[in-house]
């Protein structure tokens, strides 16, 4: 079920060994190394339920994958475990240093490139896009950590060590189940880090935006770099709902700017749509609806001697 290949099996040319063996066992990348002959590596990998799981352990050196070799390819999501040494992932122009327990993941759709600068050993497992990209923050295909110290992060370490061990004889049916739960916990990890603090965050920029008549879910998520159903539930753990919020803020903003306007300097409708309402029959029902009295009546209140 897994093979291995390892540089003791040639004594010459172990760079287009190796070469060969990245793209037999991980995916077609270019390797480059200084140390030629005497570069030494070992690596096994193992196919199973749409992904591919590899472990690896090497010297010095750095691979690539340029624009060819990254859309003629799977399209998966490499998902890789920084168990020794330090790596360098490069891609679409931004750049992202993984030490030691750190997990990256990198779209193997978009060219990038990877230094390793000391002796590494890292675990992988290419996972299909499907299993991933639904719920990946928006980062412009550009590389992507899973948030440190996060309990989910730290399962699915364990997961990924687990997964890419090859003393361990999983089934099949065992394999794709750990699959489905790294994808989960990733999920959960990602959605772990969108914390109060980035509730806060995202209410005030609602609260900046809220004379915008298009400010709905899809666009307070893509501000946030969230789905939009990972928004709803930030809400919903916060006992709120985002619709709800909006148009309380909505609300709350007009009855302070009418009460305010003492001088009438501002029409109603003038005041509705500063706050994000384009429809003054929809603004009136809402706001009796919230204050039990009418836009006209709170100015009536406001400006009475």
């Amino acid at each position: 079920m897994w093979q291995s290949w390892t540089t003791a099996e040639t004594a010459h040319n172990r760079v287009d060994f190796w070469s060969d063996v990245v793209v037999r066992g991980v995916l077609d990348a270019d390797m480059r190394t200084a140390r030629r002959n005497a570069f030494r590596g070992h690596l096994a990998s193992r196919t199973v339920a749409g992904a591919r799981l590899v472990s690896f352990a090497t010297a010095t050196h750095s691979v690539s994958r340029n624009a060819m070799q990254a859309r003629r390819g799977e399209g998966l999501f490499m998902v890789s475990l920084q168990c020794r040494g330090t790596s360098q992932i490069r891609q679409s122009g931004h750049e992202l240093g993984l030490a030691p327990g750190g997990i990256a993941v990198v779209d193997s759709s978009t060219p990038f490139e990877i230094e390793f600068p000391h002796e590494v050993e890292r675990r992988l497992v290419l996972m299909p896009r499907a299993a991933i990209e639904p719920w990946l923050p928006r980062t412009g295909r550009q590389p992507v950590a899973l948030p440190p110290d996060r309990p989910c992060t730290n399962l699915a370490r364990d997961t990924i060590a687990l997964l890419t061990d090859p003393a361990q004889s999983w089934r099949d049916d065992e394999c794709a189940a750990m699959l489905d739960a790294l994808a989960s916990l990733m999920r959960g990890a990602f959605q772990d880090n969108a914390n109060p603090s980035g509730l806060a965050a995202i209410q005030r920029d609602i609260r900046s935006r809220l004379h915008r008549p298009d400010l709905t879910p899809a666009a307070i998520a893509r501000a946030a770099d969230l789905s939009v159903r990972s928004l709803h539930r930030l809400f919903a753990a916060n006992g709120l709902t985002v619709a709800r919020y909006l148009a309380s803020e909505r609300l709350a903003r007009a009855r302070k700017m009418i009460e305010a306007d003492t001088a009438g300097a501002h029409s109603l409708i003038e005041i509705a749509l500063a706050c994000g309402f384009n429809d003054p029959a929809h603004f009136s029902r809402t706001y009796r609806a919230q204050f039990g009295e009418s836009p006209s009546e709170t100015r009536a209140r406001a400006t009475r001697p």
